[in-house]
């Protein structure tokens, strides 16, 4: 047999356009398309429900205080909250003894970095529980404890989380 013959293609070998075989690779990227398009026209029917359902925004807060939308869904904060009202009560609340700031203990509960934690944490909780106990906002035209919020809306959780870490921030820095 000559070099040619054994060259020359069979009936399947040496077809310059073989069929793919299918494997998971070949339907990732189809099936990938096909979410990503059912996704954006998802989005755009969503966005065009938005426009038409008037949205909840918080009303402008004054200097020193928090407003909330009527739906609890956002809040807006005074430009002087942080320096007028949750400072001077951390500090206060510091200097009688009920925060407990880093570094400021002495003997046992500086010297062991988890006692120290727990004590920053414990402490941290007792305040913000009395804060929200003792402060008001606003939410329309009324004046409502911040305990008394409904807790599992979103604007309440962010205005939430804004304080513990506002307070744990003090608690490092003060």
């Amino acid at each position: 047999m000559s070099e040619d013959e054994s060259n020359a293609p069979n009936s399947s070998e040496g077809m310059l356009l073989e069929p793919e075989k299918k494997t998971l690779g070949s339907w990732l990227l189809p099936a990938a398309l096909a979410a990503g398009g059912a996704a954006l026209v998802y989005r755009a029917a969503k966005k065009g429900d938005k426009k038409s359902k008037p949205s909840a925004s918080a009303p402008a807060a004054s200097a020193s205080e928090v407003a909330f939308s009527a739906n609890h869904s956002s809040y807006s904060m005074g430009k002087d909250y942080e320096q007028l009202v949750l400072e001077p009560y951390l500090a206060e609340q510091a200097e009688d003894g009920n925060l407990h700031l880093k570094g400021q203990g002495s003997g046992f509960v500086g010297s062991i970095p988890m006692i120290e934690n727990l004590m920053l944490d414990h402490t941290r909780k007792t305040v913000i529980s009395a804060f929200k106990s003792t402060h008001k906002v606003k939410v329309g035209k009324e004046f409502v404890q911040i305990s008394a919020l409904p807790q599992g809306k979103t604007g309440v959780q962010k205005f939430n989380d804004w304080i513990e870490e506002k307070t744990k921030s003090f608690q490092e820095n003060y």
